[in-house]
């Protein structure tokens, strides 16, 4: 049996801010641009800002002193990433790299409470949307501590399906390598459940491609 996830979370984040899109436009007018492959934010290097997400896409994860990558999450429009800059100068716990060319605006502390001022239910927003992310975290501490491989493969692939635009093909776009650092396990480990899947109808694999063959299976309503 699949472990039962929040409907509320989901491994990819977007427009949580959309409606704050103009105000942010209207009163900041330091965005910056970002290559592919850019590292925005570090982890354990000092961060004192956190970003509007304006275009683009960034991936969140974390890196061991073994070089050992471990994906949380992506960030799309419209969303405000790297929280720890609201913590005032205390270093990152995570790492921030840009998946597509990235267009941002810095925010430092005073031009958040600054916009807060503005706006009561931008606090409100932001408080709330804090929350939906550590939901999220913990959500995924669990399904990472008592979850076999495979089932932590069908509910990240089951999170992610949940941001795919309506009528886009349902179709996870990662190598094995990602897959492997989404879930936790290793690369072999990855490679024998996606056969298992594949094995039994629930997936067909691709060249950095899993379609998904029986969205069903990986909501839980049915036991293969």
């Amino acid at each position: 049996m699949l472990t039962t996830l929040d409907s509320s979370v989901g491994y990819i984040i977007e427009d949580e801010f959309l409606s704050y899109r103009d105000t942010v436009l209207a009163n900041f007018h330091n965005a910056s641009s970002f290559p592919r492959g850019a590292v925005m934010t570090r982890g354990g290097e000092p961060l004192d800002k956190v970003f509007f997400l304006l275009d683009g896409m960034v991936k969140i994860y974390t890196c061991n002193s073994n070089g050992y990558v471990r994906i949380l999450g992506y960030h799309r429009k419209n969303t405000i990433f790297a929280m720890d800059g609201l913590c005032g100068g205390v270093s990152a716990v995570v790492t921030t790299q840009c998946v597509t060319p990235v267009k941002a605006i810095p925010l430092s502390c005073s031009d958040v409470s600054r916009l807060c001022g503005m706006s009561s239910l931008f606090a409100l927003d932001l408080a709330k949307y804090y929350c939906k992310v550590l939901r999220l975290m913990c959500v995924d501490a669990e399904n990472q501590s008592i979850c076999s491989a495979r089932e932590r493969m069908m509910n990240f692939l089951s999170l992610y399906m949940k941001h795919l635009s309506p009528g886009s093909e349902a179709a996870v776009y990662m190598s094995q390598d990602e897959l492997a650092s989404a879930i936790n396990c290793s690369k072999v480990q990855a490679a024998r459940v996606c056969a298992e899947l594949q094995h039994d109808g629930i997936i067909k694999t691709g060249h950095r491609k899993i379609l998904i063959t029986c969205p069903d299976a990986l909501a839980g309503k049915k036991e293969s």
